[in-house]
C-alpha cells in the first residue's frame, strides 16, 4: 500500500511540474493622431475589456497566462510576446506578436509528454480614444464604448457589447454574445445568433441578421430597418421609415412605423399596430393588424393559411388570400378583396366595395356601406346587413342560405333565385314556384341599384329595415 501511495504522489508531482505555467503582466501605450482610424487585430485566448476614453492614446494593461506541454515555448512566449504598431497617414494598425508555437517529438515520451498542447489566456483592459474610428475582431470579451466619433466596426463573436453615443456604427458581428446599442447612429449592418440584441434611439438605418434570438428589440430608429431572423422574439417600435421583417417561427410585435411594413412569418404570431402600408405573410400564424393607412393607389396585402387573422381600424384597400383561417375585420375604410375557404369570416363596419370568393365559409357581415358587392360561397351561410344603399349586389351561394338586410329606404330591382330552396321576404316582389326552384323579381321604389342573389339547396331571406 505504501508503495502505491509513493507512486501516486510521484505522478502528482510530475503532473504538477508538467502543467505549471508562466505568467506576465504587460503594459504598453501608443499615441494616436487626429483622424487616424484604429485597427486592432486580436489573437486567440484574449478575454479583455475594451473601454473608450478622451486621451489620444491606446493603452494596454494585460495579464498573460500560458501553460504548455513545451516548457521552452512557455518561456519563449512570455519573453517575446509583444504588441506593435504600424502607422499610416489615415490608420494605425495594432497587432499582437506571438512566438511560433512549439511541437512534439518522439523524445517527449521520455519526458512524459504524449501530445502537444497550449492553454493561453490574455486578460485585462484596453483603452481606445473616442474621437477616432475603431475596428477590432475581439472574441469572448467585454466591449464598452461611449462616444466613438469615427466609423466603428466590430467583426467578432461571443462578446458582451455595449455601445452608447457612437454616431457612425458600420458593422457588428457578435454571434453567441449579447449586444446593446443606445443613443447611436450610422448605417448599421449587424449579425448575431442565439443571444440578445437591443437597439434604442438610433439615427440611421439598420440591416440585421439574427437567428434564434432570445430577444431582438429595436426602438426609435429614424431610417429603414430590415430584420432577417428565425425562431425568436422580435419587437420593433417607432421606426421612421420602411420596415421589412422575415422571421419564421417567431413572435413578432410591431408598433408605430412611419413607412411601409413588410412582414413574413410562419407558425408564430405577428401583431402590428400603426403603419403607412402593410404586406403580411403568415401561414400557420396568428396575425393582427390595426391602425393601418395607405395611399389611394396602394393596397394592404395579407396572406395566411390555417391560422387566425384579425384586422381593424384601417384605411385603404385590403386584399386577403387565405385558407383555413378564421378572419375578423372591423372598422375598414376601403375596398376588400378576399379569397378563403373552410372557416368563419366576420366583418363589422365596412365602408368600401366587397369582392369575396370563398368556399365552405360561414360569413357574417354587419354595418356594411358598399356600392358594389360580389360574393360567391359554398356549403355555409352568408349573412349581410347593409346600412346604406348599394348600386350593385351579386351573391351566389351553393348549399348555403343567404340572409340579407337592406335599408328601409332602399330603392332597386331584385332578381332572386333559390334552386331547391325557398325565398322569404316582405318586399313587394313577384314570387314564382318552378317546382325544383323558386324565383322572385321586381322593382322596389323608383330607380336605385340592382340586386341578384342565387342559392342552391338553401333559402334566400331578404329583410328591409
Amino acid at each position: 500500500m505504501k508503495q502505491i501511495i509513493k507512486v501516486l504522489v510521484g505522478f502528482l508531482i510530475l503532473f504538477s511540474a508538467v502543467t505549471a505555467g508562466e505568467r506576465k503582466d504587460y503594459h504598453k501605450v501608443f499615441s494616436v493622431n487626429e483622424g487616424q482610424d484604429i485597427r486592432i487585430k486580436s489573437v486567440s485566448g484574449m478575454n479583455v475589456k475594451v473601454i473608450s476614453w478622451d486621451k489620444k492614446e491606446i493603452e494596454f494593461n494585460l495579464s498573460i497566462d500560458i501553460s504548455s506541454s513545451d516548457k521552452d515555448y512557455e518561456e519563449d512566449y512570455i519573453q517575446n510576446f509583444n504588441i506593435s504598431e504600424t502607422k499610416r497617414n489615415s490608420e494605425i494598425l495594432i497587432t499582437m506578436d506571438e512566438p511560433e508555437s512549439g511541437g512534439w517529438s518522439i523524445l517527449d515520451i521520455f519526458r512524459l509528454r504524449f501530445h502537444f498542447y497550449v492553454d493561453k489566456e490574455i486578460r485585462g483592459t484596453i483603452y481606445v480614444p473616442r474621437s477616432n474610428g475603431f475596428t477590432a475582431d475581439f472574441r469572448y470579451s467585454e466591449i464598452k464604448l461611449d462616444g466613438i466619433e469615427g466609423e466603428l466596426n466590430l467583426p467578432g463573436r461571443s462578446n458582451e457589447i455595449y455601445l452608447e453615443n457612437c454616431i457612425n456604427i458600420n458593422e457588428v458581428q457578435n454571434s453567441y454574445g449579447n449586444t446593446e446599442i443606445l443613443n447611436s447612429g450610422g448605417k448599421l449592418k449587424l449579425e448575431s445568433r442565439s443571444a440578445e440584441l437591443s437597439i434604442k434611439n438610433f439615427k440611421g438605418s439598420a440591416r440585421i441578421e439574427a437567428y434564434y434570438m432570445d430577444k431582438l428589440e429595436v426602438k426609435n430608429i429614424t431610417g429603414a430597418l430590415s430584420i432577417d431572423g428565425r425562431s425568436g422574439n422580435v419587437n420593433v417600435e417607432d421606426a421612421g421609415a420602411n420596415l421589412k421583417v422575415i422571421s419564421p417561427y417567431s413572435e413578432i410585435f410591431i408598433k408605430n412605423i412611419n413607412g411601409k411594413a413588410e412582414i413574413e412569418n410562419r407558425s408564430g404570431t405577428t401583431i402590428i399596430d400603426k403603419s403607412s402600408g402593410l404586406t403580411m405573410d403568415g401561414p400557420y400564424c396568428t396575425m393582427e393588424a390595426s391602425n393601418i393607412v395607405v395611399n389611394a393607389n396602394e393596397k394592404i396585402y395579407v396572406n395566411g393559411r390555417s391560422g387566425a387573422i384579425k384586422i381593424q381600424n384601417i384605411t385603404g384597400d385590403l386584399v386577403i388570400d387565405d385558407a383555413y383561417s378564421s378572419i375578423s375585420l372591423k372598422k375598414i375604410k376601403g375596398n376588400v378583396k378576399l379569397a378563403s375557404r373552410s372557416e368563419n369570416i366576420i366583418v363589422d363596419g365596412l365602408v368600401g366595395d366587397i369582392d369575396f370568393e370563398t368556399q365552405y365559409c360561414s360569413i357574417s357581415m354587419m354595418n356594411i356601406s358598399s356600392q358594389y358587392i360580389e360574393m360567391t360561397n359554398r356549403s355555409n351561410p352568408i349573412e349581410l346587413k347593409l346600412i346604406t344603399n348599394p348600386e350593385k349586389v351579386e351573391i351566389k351561394n351553393e348549399y348555403g342560405k343567404v340572409d340579407a338586410t337592406f335599408p328601409k329606404n332602399f330603392n332597386g330591382y331584385f332578381e332572386l333565385e333559390a334552386s331547391h330552396g325557398d325565398i322569404v321576404t316582405e318586399l313587394p316582389l313577384r314570387i314564382r314556384d318552378h317546382g325544383s326552384s323558386v324565383s322572385a323579381h321586381g322593382q322596389v321604389g323608383i330607380g336605385g341599384g340592382n340586386v341578384t342573389i342565387e342559392t342552391r339547396s338553401d333559402d334566400i331571406i331578404i329583410h328591409n329595415k
